[in-house]
């Protein structure tokens, strides 16, 4: 498959798991948020806006993770997205998040401490 067949798969999928989501079908979600990842990881050049749009379904797959209470994975998942942009203000909300259905407090507030310091 081309980088472009590629990108059209990956943002049809990010599309398809945003429905099942809104339906409240996370699995199904999250389904598509990683088969849209892994079109991603396939892609040779990484743009700006393919960037983007993988910290997007990092997010959104974190998003289904802690409404399922997966939260180690949606910290690594986050950890992922905040690794691509240091500046992702939502990954570390939903980090903070995650961390804090894990009990990790301190963990959590730095991330929210962060998060807000980058979004006042």
């Amino acid at each position: 498959m081309s980088d472009e067949e590629m990108i059209k798969t990956a943002m049809r999928q990010k599309e398809d798991g945003n429905l099942k989501f809104k339906a409240k079908k996370m699995k199904e979600a999250e389904g598509h948020y990683r088969e849209a990842l892994m079109n991603l990881d396939h892609v040779k050049n990484l743009t700006e806006d393919l960037k983007k749009l993988k910290i997007t379904c990092y997010q959104n797959c974190s998003l289904v993770l802690n409404s399922c209470n997966e939260f180690k994975e949606s910290i690594r998942l986050t950890t992922l997205a905040i690794n691509l942009d240091s500046s992702a203000t939502k990954a570390l909300y939903i980090r903070a998040t995650a961390h804090k259905g894990c009990k990790n407090f301190d963990e959590g507030i730095a991330d929210m401490k962060a998060a807000i310091k980058l979004e006042p």
